[in-house]
């Protein structure tokens, strides 16, 4: 539990950080953001007014109409990750910075598993290092997933980009599912993320 409390507080101190930082006009992507959100609304609530008007025995009208809805959703995805692009660097950034560099002067302490009394080591029990921290942060927080959704948008079409992003989307479910699984089961609470890197967690 005190693991869990730490990360609660840690990760949130780097997500507001990152906000503060992404939603102003620092970020070069940020009226973009704002506009496709503004658009994406406006869409939605058209696309809802014209479902009500659908004759619903006429399969062939819905079959257009859902057509319509998909195509223009994998659109905004697609927009909207490629106006992201700015986001994700500072938010990797931060990641990297807070539980890699940080962590790795701080002996394996964060801010919250300072307050919480708790610590990163190796496996042996040694001080952890500057690689085991980096390794144990990309998996944790699925930073893979991250650079291709932040990569790819711009190299497909909207259709095969969506279809990447569902995919993407329900890998890094599937990991972060696999960590919490592992952390409270494994011996030692070792999550997926803590065997990888050789690493563990431990009382100071």
């Amino acid at each position: 539990m005190k693991r869990v409390v730490a990360y609660l507080f840690d990760i949130t101190v780097v997500t507001l950080i990152s906000s503060l930082i992404s939603m102003t006009t620092i970020n070069p992507n940020y009226e973009k953001r704002l506009t496709l959100n503004e658009q994406y609304t406006e869409k939605m609530k058209e696309f809802e007014d014209q479902r009500k008007e659908l004759d619903e025995s006429n399969e062939e009208e819905i079959r257009k109409y859902l057509d319509t809805v998909t195509d223009y959703s994998a659109v905004y995805i697609l927009e909207s990750s490629k106006a992201m692009l700015f986001e994700n660097c500072v938010t990797v950034g931060l990641l990297v910075l807070y539980f890699g560099v940080f962590a790795y002067f701080f002996q394996g302490e964060t801010v919250g598993k300072r307050i919480l009394k708790i610590k990163i080591v190796k496996k042996d029990g040694a001080q952890v290092g500057f690689g085991n921290l980096l390794l144990r942060l990309i998996i944790l927080h699925g930073i893979p997933f991250v650079i291709i959704n932040s990569i790819f948008p711009f190299f497909m079409n909207s259709s095969s980009y969506m279809i990447l992003n569902s995919i993407t989307y329900l890998l890094s479910v599937g990991l972060s599912l696999a960590i919490l699984i592992t952390t409270f089961v494994s011996k030692n609470n070792r999550g997926l993320h803590d065997m990888i890197s050789s690493t563990k967690v431990v009382v100071r």
